[in-house]
């Protein structure tokens, strides 16, 4: 079902690849919440991503209104915090940048 409502989204490829190992690997039921959550880290860190580079990109042309600046501002210090290893716990990675985001 997870992986229906995500099949025509940027986030296909990556689901697809992480059923395709869990099929090949059986693991008890105590392990399905884990492996969850850090499927929808990796996707909130990847929609993160895709919002500050869009952003930058207006930014670029000089084109952010007051919100988006705001929002640029915000995600900009997150991924700041993330490069200096400020930012380590679960919670702020949800709200922000993995390292691999870092520019």
């Amino acid at each position: 079902m997870l992986l229906e409502h995500f099949r025509q989204t940027a986030h296909a490829p990556l689901l697809s690849d992480i059923a395709a190992e869990l099929v090949d690997d059986p693991f008890e039921d105590s392990a399905i919440e884990p492996l969850f959550c850090d499927m929808l880290d990796g996707l909130r860190e990847q929609a993160r991503g895709g919002e500050f580079r869009k952003l930058q990109e207006k930014l670029a042309g000089g084109r952010l209104d007051a919100d988006e600046l705001a929002r640029y501002r915000e995600l900009l210090t997150q991924k700041q915090k993330l490069g200096s290893g400020q930012a380590g716990s679960q919670a702020d990675r949800i709200t922000g940048f993995s390292d691999s985001t870092a520019t």
